[in-house]
């Protein structure tokens, strides 16, 4: 901040630097975003950029969009940032196939920079994930292509290569290719990472939580030992209890980590672990609306594994998912599965449609045991499942 310190006091836009500052720290930890709001708090008079990151971070998407409509710039870099804060609003505002436009169009361009395809892939990982999606695998891998090439690029000039990174993993992880997701985090010659990207806190965090839902416990513990997180601590000590069948331990675990969670992804990260318990759940209401889809998700798992009612309040909630998504949702779960698609077969229901059964494939669920099982077999993916883009602005002016 030094740098625009002594600008501001050589006569530069206070309005616009300050906003630019504010974009630049970003706002991916409670930290970062207190710091964020107080440099966008100097932007006098305000900036439609600084105007457009606090309305981003409080989830008021709409005043972000009316700010970034009313302003426009000449500068290649400022049309970049433009189009990544739209695409952050509409993908926040659930808009993910407007988002994505936004996007494609702004990465075409301004190719310089890797702003926009990263912003692209998560609001395709989005869009995947809680869009409805016709097709759900193509976006997730669309996302990865994308993902690993913002890293390249930015490989190239020295910048943040590891949060293009972490979307990768996510898409990898939502496809359910773990082993690849695994492989993105560690460094020559078991991964793709370099020796600097395999050291960054961010993935070290996501390589111990991965080693834990693969059962790499001595991998996951000597890495969270390291860190010193007791969020990650707590999220595999959980994963340990769960494998072990020790629910009573996995349950004080994950309600730990809720309580250490950095941030609402996080919690939505543990909720997602400790919904197929059929136990306690924490205050899902604190979680933004923007997230409602996947509380939604986690509930229904959650009533189902804790309902003594073995097939009733399944083939409720089976019933509604099939007619909130449709023939063209199935038809998507059913890719690769060997399933014909269409309409199951007479007397039968697709599985749910949530993150701890999506793994299970186009395979009925006939009773209340194998959904458990299925809860079982899909933990990866519950646990590796993130809401998207959310309120969380990162890397905004990477373009230069």
């Amino acid at each position: 901040m030094e740098f625009v310190t002594k600008g501001v006091a050589a006569g530069a836009s206070a309005s616009y630097w300050w906003a630019r500052a504010g974009l630049t720290i970003g706002t991916g930890t409670q930290h970062d975003a207190a710091i964020a709001r107080e440099l966008w708090s100097r932007s006098v008079p305000k900036h439609p950029l600084a105007a457009a990151g606090e309305a981003i971070e409080e989830g008021d998407y709409a005043a972000a969009e009316k700010s970034l409509e009313s302003w426009s710039s000449e500068d290649p870099n400022d049309q970049s940032i433009k189009s990544i804060l739209q695409t952050a609003a509409a993908t926040g505002r659930g808009d993910f196939n407007r988002a994505i436009k936004i996007g494609i169009e702004g990465a075409a361009d301004h190719p310089e920079g890797s702003g926009n395809t990263l912003r692209t892939a998560e609001a395709l990982i989005s869009r995947g994930h809680h869009g409805l999606s016709e097709h759900p695998l193509s976006d997730f891998a669309r996302a990865f292509e994308l993902a690993i090439q913002a890293r390249d690029s930015r490989r190239a000039w020295l910048g943040d290569s590891v949060a293009p990174i972490l979307t990768a993993v996510r898409a990898s992880a939502l496809a359910t290719d773990i082993d690849q997701a695994w492989r993105l985090t560690q460094a020559p010659p078991e991964g793709t990472a370099l020796p600097h990207e395999a050291r960054d806190i961010r993935l070290r965090r996501e390589s111990a939580i991965l080693a834990a839902t693969m059962g790499r416990f001595e991998n996951a513990h000597s890495v969270a030992k390291s860190l010193d997180d007791p969020f990650v601590t707590h999220t595999i000590e959980g994963w340990e209890a769960f494998t072990d069948n020790r629910v009573q331990d996995a349950e004080e675990a994950w309600l730990q980590a809720w309580n250490h969670a950095p941030n609402d992804t996080s919690r939505l990260q543990t909720a997602s672990a400790l919904a197929p318990l059929g136990k306690r759940l924490p205050d899902l209401d604190t979680l933004p609306g923007e997230y409602s889809l996947a509380v939604d998700n986690i509930k229904t798992i959650h009533e189902v594994m804790s309902s003594d009612d073995e097939m009733s309040l399944l083939r409720v909630r089976a019933s509604e998912s099939e007619q909130t998504h449709g023939p063209a949702r199935r038809k998507a779960r059913c890719a690769g599965t060997g399933c014909r698609g269409g309409s199951p077969p007479r007397g039968r229901r697709h599985p749910l449609e949530s993150p701890a059964v999506d793994a299970y494939g186009c395979r009925q669920i006939r009773d209340r045991r194998e959904l458990r099982e299925g809860v079982r077999r899909g933990r990866h993916c519950t646990l590796a499942r993130r809401p998207g883009l959310g309120r969380t602005l990162r890397d905004p002016d990477d373009s230069v």
